[in-house]
């Protein structure tokens, strides 16, 4: 899995802070239209937020 990928899910996940995100996972986060520039979710990002919280919660379900 792509570093960055890992990143974005830690973000998501509340493991890392918008201020420990690297430049470019910010500047990518930022056009896919994620986050503003100033690290707060939009509308989509929240949704993508919460599919990623969701993933993580069935996956650990599953690996018990």
């Amino acid at each position: 899995m792509d570093e960055r990928v890992k990143i974005i899910r830690s973000f998501c996940a509340g493991k890392l802070a918008f201020i420990e995100l690297p430049s470019d996972v910010k500047q990518l986060m930022i056009d896919y239209g994620y986050i503003t520039r100033e690290g707060n979710f939009t509308d989509m990002g929240n949704i993508y937020k919460n599919a990623v919280i969701i993933n993580q919660d069935m996956n650990q379900k599953h690996h018990i």
